[in-house]
């Protein structure tokens, strides 16, 4: 499993699995480390959050839009979503424009990989209002590149980063808000917690291996 939550809900329906799987996170590709041998090359005219994810109603876009409507004059921070096409695309783009917000808000669709690393690193900070996650790709990336986070409080989340980031409710805007302000107003402090070895171990792509290996030989 890619999680401990994931490895609770399967056991919640599959109870003969407790005694046949084991935890192995997800690797993060080394690019996206600070001393990674990829070097971010996107110019920005301003600091912006990033928020990488598929355009689906899960991920929880229009909540963010709401809320980064709400902190627009506070911040000038400006906030870019990047990711694959999908069912809500369009929407979260007419929402963008009803709410005035074209010019804070960009909508980077179906990117290169290299694009996309570009544009997490460049970041000055992650946002992660998705609902539900089984382990969390882009948070890890971000963990990776030592950005400051704010994001959706659920099990995995917090299990995977523990107290780092600053937890909102998905579901309520204003909380959401409150902590996108927060880390704009604590950038670096938050930077250097992030790095800490001990939550860098968790996603490390050598201590991964080593545990596949344990497991697969253990299945010899």
């Amino acid at each position: 499993m890619t999680s401990q939550a994931t490895q609770l809900q399967v056991e919640k329906y599959y109870p003969k699995s407790k005694d046949c799987s084991v935890v192995i996170y997800q690797a993060v590709d080394p690019a996206f480390y600070m001393d990674g041998h990829v070097q971010s090359s996107r110019e920005t005219k301003a600091p912006y959050f990033v928020y990488q994810s598929s355009f689906t109603k899960r991920k929880n876009h229009a909540a963010l839009v709401d809320a980064f409507a709400l902190i627009q004059h506070q911040t000038e921070w400006n906030l870019t979503f990047i990711g694959l096409n999908g069912p809500t695309l369009m929407d979260v783009k007419s929402q963008i424009q009803k709410l005035g917000l074209s010019h804070r808000i960009d909508c980077l669709v179906d990117q290169s990989r290299q694009e996309m690393i570009d544009c997490v690193k460049s970041a000055s900070g992650f946002v992660y209002p998705s609902l539900n996650e089984g382990f969390g790709i882009p948070l890890a990336e971000s963990l990776a590149a030592a950005l400051p986070m704010a994001v959706s409080n659920i099990a995995v989340f917090r299990e995977l980063v523990e107290e780092l980031p600053v937890y909102f409710h998905p579901n309520k805007v204003d909380e959401m808000a409150a902590a996108m302000i927060s880390i704009t107003r604590s950038e670096e402090q938050t930077r250097q917690r992030i790095i800490r070895p001990s939550i860098q171990l968790k996603i490390d792509p050598k201590h991964i291996a080593e545990q596949l290996i344990r497991e697969y030989s253990s299945l010899l």
